[in-house]
């Protein structure tokens, strides 16, 4: 691990604190990647760390992204990295972070390696981890035949036979989009649907099947679906959109330990300019906004990092 070169910054209290960098960065997608860009711009000291648990990880292409379509999501990783590391006040460190807490005028974070440093701002950028339902098959499918956003996965099985797992409000979010796509769409509610006779109508009218029965597992060939059994019945399909949406958790506890806001889907709360509800603490990308793609993190990181570098410029220039 290196940092940049340490800094002094003089407090109300006449103590000398020295950061060791402006701004930590916990996660190297493409929000934390955006918003390292943001920082480096305007030459503001970042360090970006990043423990390697990419949530596409297991895609083997990314789309819904001009210039990049197709692309492996590792590959783009390694190029907005590249690019980024041009910008001498951007440094990496390959681990994760154990700890955040506050400090006067700050806060100081624990790395994995147990080395401590000072910060003054802190950007949430470690997203979310998907939680799949211990269904024989999907975990090896995940990201290959079974996705959970049709914007990025759909159109690869445009003309196929889909499913679709959903419950609740979810399905008639999703139904419809898998149905403008599919040629012939399967409902998985994993029991009973609680759909209205009004749906139901609907659905019958549009040969969209309802399953109620319990999944069991999924029949694949490699990475290719071929059918799923529930209620011991087989169901031939090319492909599943795990939808509704997958349950997610954070994939780590420094937001809440710092004790910033949730809303009632379990995201951060931030403001107009991504600032959390504790000062000095920034979110982008997957864990604060259901806007759950690439291009959508990459734009909520920019505008973490863009306002904490404002925010750092501000404090600067008025002291």
């Amino acid at each position: 691990m290196s940092f940049v070169k340490t800094t002094v910054q003089v407090t109300n209290k006449g103590e000398e604190i020295k950061w060791d960098t402006e701004v930590l960065i916990i996660g190297a997608g493409p929000a934390g990647l955006g918003a390292a860009m943001s920082l480096g711009r305007l030459r503001r000291t970042a360090l970006v760390c990043d423990d390697f648990r990419p949530r596409n990880l297991k895609a083997a292409h990314m789309h819904n992204f001009p210039s990049y379509e197709g692309l492996s999501p590792l590959e783009w990783r390694k190029k907005a990295r590249k690019d980024i590391e041009r910008y001498d006040t951007i440094h990496f460190y390959e681990g994760a972070v154990n700890s955040v807490v506050k400090i006067q005028g700050g806060f100081e974070a624990t790395l994995s390696n147990q080395s401590s440093l000072k910060v003054k701002k802190v950007i949430l950028a470690y997203g979310v981890e998907d939680r799949l339902p211990p269904i024989p098959g999907m975990q090896e499918l995940w990201g290959k035949s079974v996705f959970h956003c049709p914007f990025c996965h759909a159109y690869e099985h445009r003309g196929e036979r889909i499913g679709v797992f959903a419950k609740g409000a979810a399905i008639m979010r999703f139904i419809p989009m898998i149905y403008g796509v599919a040629s012939e769409v399967t409902l998985f509610t994993n029991g009973k649907s609680e759909l209205t006779a009004e749906q139901i109508e609907i659905f019958q009218r549009k040969n969209v099947r309802i399953i109620e029965l319990p999944v069991e597992k999924m029949i694949h060939d490699g990475d290719s679906l071929r059918a799923v059994i529930a209620g011991g019945e087989r169901f031939e399909l090319e492909a599943i959109l795990g939808g509704g949406p997958m349950p997610f958790k954070m994939k780590s506890d420094v937001g809440e330990s710092l004790g910033c806001d949730k809303d009632e889907k379990g995201l951060y709360k931030v403001d107009e300019a991504n600032r959390t509800s504790v000062p000095g603490v920034y979110a982008g990308g997957d864990s604060m906004s259901m806007q759950h793609s690439v291009v959508g993190a990459l734009s909520t990181g920019q505008w973490a990092g863009a306002t904490a570098a404002l925010d750092l410029l501000s404090e600067a220039f008025s002291a």
